[in-house]
């Protein structure tokens, strides 16, 4: 919850902050891999090699890139001064009513998880659920795909990227114990700047809307 997304287009970050900010067991995810530079040489294998390549070659660094924010000791106490068990979410419930999810934005939700924040949180809070990048970002979402599957052919990740109603239906699955305990609030479907408004976007936002219909929907269009 304590995370942000920054964009780092006018001045490429210094090693600290990449050392301080990239996830060592998700590393490639801050990786531009499909860039033409990897055609020529493999995908980095470490944290420290992917931050080697993105302080010689800045371009391939994704951005945004999400980096830890600085709530801890301003808004939720310092680590040092929790006590034992504390909650993140039962303490942001009790000062807000709502939160905007975006751990869904990169990976599909799970009921299992979904259940415990309704559990943690009073009658009245809401989450407002992004949707998940494959039905809104399908190139961000096949970055994802092939950074997890070297050497995967065009057609198998084009195959990977079709939107299927078993997407649509794992994703209901899983907001589903919010829905059920009153605690869904809109799910957020943010499209990229290079969502157009030609016949292709229009007719795909209307399918996207007809099939979520019956949940709230804000839709956000970056131009």
């Amino acid at each position: 919850m304590d995370v942000e997304e920054r964009d780092i287009n006018k001045a490429p970050p210094t090693r600290a902050f990449l050392e301080e900010h990239i996830d060592a067991k998700d590393f490639l995810r801050f990786v531009s891999t499909r860039s033409p530079v990897f055609k020529t040489r493999p995908l980095p294998a470490s944290k420290k090699e992917a931050i080697d390549l993105m302080m010689a070659q800045p371009n391939l660094i994704k951005r945004p890139i999400l980096v830890r924010g600085t709530t801890n000791g301003v808004f939720y106490p310092a680590k040092d001064a929790r006590p034992r068990g504390f909650d993140e979410l039962e303490f942001y419930a009790r000062w807000f009513d709502v939160v905007e999810v975006n751990s869904t934005f990169y990976g599909q939700p799970r009921a299992k998880t979904t259940q415990t924040w309704a559990d943690r949180t009073p009658q009245g809070f809401e989450f407002a659920v992004k949707l998940f990048q494959k039905f809104t970002h399908p190139a961000m979402f096949l970055e994802a795909v092939a950074a997890g599957a070297p050497g995967a052919s065009d057609e198998a990740l084009a195959a990977a990227g079709d939107v299927r109603l078993a997407d649509v239906d794992e994703f209901k699955r899983g907001i589903e114990p919010l829905a059920i305990a009153g605690k869904l609030g809109p799910l957020l479907v943010q499209f990229p700047p290079s969502f157009t408004a030609g016949a292709a976007g229009v007719d795909y936002l209307g399918w996207l809307l007809r099939t979520f219909a019956g949940y709230p929907l804000a839709v956000e269009l970056r131009h």
